[in-house]
């Protein structure tokens, strides 16, 4: 149930973004988001402990990363289906993918004002409201 649609995601995102690597963040986040619901909450089930306990990257270093982190590999993955989630709904899948893609060739704070208005600070403030109040709507 959620092997095909993640790794089919993985493959049109490749053939997508032809170009240049997909960003890790937003190649998990797209790919765990095409799963079924159950396994999005699997993903996203720590991240309120998670972020209580400060163990988030900051989002400016989660875009940023080159590299999967493997000794907070189940917190990249929270947190980049959740950022992935809020910047979807917050203006749409094509935003996001406009998004993604300037933000790889001119910075992801460039990209960031561009498209959604926000500063990296601003951007944060915007998505732990959002994870918030999804993990009181869906715990």
């Amino acid at each position: 149930d959620s092997v095909l649609p993640d790794e089919t995601t993985h493959a049109v995102l490749a053939w997508h973004f032809g170009f240049c690597k997909v960003p890790c963040w937003f190649d998990e986040g797209i790919a765990v988001l095409s799963e079924p619901k159950n396994s999005i909450k699997k993903h996203c089930r720590h991240l309120i402990a998670f972020d209580q306990k400060g163990d988030l990257f900051a989002l400016k270093e989660l875009m940023e990363m080159n590299d999967y982190p493997p000794q907070r590999i189940r917190h990249f993955y929270a947190q980049s289906v959740s950022i992935t989630d809020f910047l979807s709904k917050e203006r749409g899948p094509l935003v996001l993918t406009q998004f993604v893609r300037d933000g790889f060739k001119e910075g992801y704070e460039i990209s960031l004002k561009s498209h959604y208005g926000w500063s990296f600070a601003e951007l944060e403030t915007n998505w732990r409201k959002f994870m918030v109040k999804k993990q009181k709507e869906d715990p």
